[in-house]
């Protein structure tokens, strides 16, 4: 059975795993936004700062150029970026990621 976790220690569980400055502090003002139960748009930023971590270390770990340059990349659109699934799949087959990426289940949201 695995334990059941609230999103403000999955929150926590990031920060030893931070890959640079710039994620501690977009980990820092996610849980600042969490924390302010007196505004209603919290879970808005604290939303809004997760997708920019997220963004910014699959940007970091599966730079677009190393992702088009895999010999399974097909470009699906002339000119536009690889897809994040696409950024994913470089990420997970070139190494082990020690956050599952399906956090989602084990805060108890679904998807």
């Amino acid at each position: 059975m695995v334990p059941s976790l609230t999103v403000r220690d999955a929150v926590a569980a990031l920060k030893p795993k931070t890959i640079d400055q710039f994620s501690s502090w977009v980990i820092d003002g996610a849980e600042r936004a969490l924390g302010d139960e007196a505004n209603p748009l919290r879970l808005n930023f604290f939303s809004t700062a997760m997708r920019i971590l997220f963004e910014h270390v699959m940007d970091t770990l599966a730079p677009r150029d190393q992702v088009i340059q895999c010999q399974w990349f097909k470009r699906r659109d002339a000119g536009k970026a690889p897809y994040k699934f696409e950024s994913i799949s470089l990420h997970r087959r070139v190494c082990k990621p020690s956050v599952p990426l399906d956090l989602a289940g084990r805060i108890g949201c679904s998807r």
